[in-house]
This record gives C-alpha cells, sequence and structure tokens, in this order.
C-alpha cells in the first residue's frame, strides 16, 4: 500500500474534481456563457472555482508523489503532516466533508516503513 499512495491522492484529487464540476454545473454554465474571462467574481463562483481547483491540485499532487514513488523515492514526512494538519482542521471545521480522507494518504506518509 505504501507504494499506492500517489494513486490514493489522484483518485481523491480526481473525485474532488468531478464532484465540484457536477455540483457547480449551473454556476460554470452561467460563467461560459458569459463569457470565461472574469467570469469569477462573487462568493458563489469564486467557491464553486476554488473547490474544483483544489481537486486538481490534489491530482497534480499525486502526480508528484507517484513520480517520487516510482523513482524509490522517500516522500517527504513533512508532506504527510501537512496533509494530516489538513485533514483534522478541515474536518473539525467541516465534519460532513472529504477532509477525512486525507487522512489515509497522510498516515501512510507519516508511518515508518
Amino acid at each position: 500500500m505504501k507504494n499506492k499512495i500517489g494513486i490514493i491522492v489522484i483518485i481523491i484529487g480526481l473525485l474532488h474534481t468531478l464532484l465540484g464540476i457536477v455540483k457547480f454545473s449551473d454556476i460554470f454554465a452561467e460563467m461560459i456563457l458569459e463569457g470565461f474571462f472574469d467570469s469569477g467574481m462573487g462568493a458563489e463562483r469564486g467557491w464553486a472555482v476554488w473547490f474544483t481547483v483544489t481537486g486538481i491540485v490534489f491530482v497534480l499532487l499525486g502526480l508528484a508523489i507517484k513520480q517520487i514513488e516510482h523513482q524509490k523515492m522517500t516522500i517527504p514526512k513533512v508532506l504527510g503532516w501537512g496533509l494530516l494538519f489538513m485533514a483534522l482542521c478541515g474536518g473539525l471545521m467541516i465534519p460532513v466533508s472529504g477532509f477525512w480522507a486525507l487522512l489515509l494518504p497522510a498516515g501512510l506518509i507519516i508511518s515508518p516503513k
């Protein structure tokens, strides 16, 4: 399981991105119809963009972790601690959320071999 951390983070990111696209499809449709440039203003649109882009960032992070794993390098523990901090803080602020999913990759990164 230790060498699958990148895939786990990619899956979390893909699910987050897909959820954002589905959940905010009406908002994204409005933004596209009005013209994409400068269309993300306002709390609701900003929330839609940030929610969806966060998923993309996790996909990119997962790809980087996958590359580290492929090269048989050690994933920096600070990354695991950062994910743990995000999971706990975000999960406590928004208990019914996907923040808790970050506990799995955080634990796998932090745990000794």
